[in-house]
């Protein structure tokens, strides 16, 4: 939401005009200096656009503050002004550092799985905080941003617990925080916890949004 307010606020720096701004996807229906109307859906980040599963075909642009990950459209840098093509090479590090803490935080899988164990309650709140985030995607943005508000709460509270108990788990993604435990609740004795059943409910969905199936990696 930061993105796209910073991205309002400052058109003039930039060949494009708002024709359309809407809640659903894309974002925004632009117009370039041309006079050619353009689709375009603002992330933070250009791998947020994979991770939320957007399908490119109806999208001709992404807007984000750090080309992290390239994409198959063309995508506006907002950080360094740069129009960088489709299939561009990111230009940002971080995804790079997102994919070296989710790698480390998952190398002691017999360590994490057993914090997880003694995190139960703290683990209920973050996956329904999780899912109630995600849902909140199709709805109003003041609604996502309350949301992600309670789903970072529970984030760094469940990333705290899971220390305590000897986990190496450290900063890390909500998103990839929630990958991992899918990747290992299976092998857990959780019981019938709600939260559990409400995960496997949604878990098609994540999936699409992650871009990869997180029961291929139960296995």
């Amino acid at each position: 939401m930061g993105t796209r307010e910073w991205f309002a606020a400052n058109l003039n720096k930039f060949d494009y005009s708002i024709i359309k701004s809407q809640s659903g996807y894309p974002d925004y229906v632009l117009e370039d200096g041309n006079g050619q109307q353009v689709k375009a859906e603002i992330e933070y980040t250009s791998d947020n656009f994979i991770a939320h599963g957007h399908n490119p075909d109806k999208c001709d642009l992404v807007v984000c503050w750090s080309h992290t990950q390239e994409v198959t459209l063309p995508v506006l840098e907002l950080s360094t002004g740069i129009l960088h093509k489709a299939n561009d090479p990111a230009t940002s590090p971080r995804l790079f550092k997102r994919e070296n803490v989710i790698k480390e935080t998952g190398l002691n899988k017999k360590t994490f799985r057993q914090a997880l164990l003694k995190c139960k309650g703290k683990a209920e709140i973050f996956i329904l905080a999780f899912i109630k985030d995600f849902t909140a995607r199709e709805t109003y943005l003041d609604l996502i941003k309350r949301q992600r508000i309670e789903l970072l709460k529970a984030n760094d509270d469940l990333i705290y617990a899971l220390q305590d108990n000897g986990s190496n788990c450290n900063i890390i993604h909500p998103y990839d925080l929630f990958g991992l435990i899918a990747t290992e609740h299976a092998r857990l004795d959780f019981g019938n916890l709600k939260f559990l059943q409400l995960a496997n409910g949604s878990i098609n969905e994540i999936e699409i949004m992650l871009g990869e199936s997180m029961r291929e990696l139960h296995t």
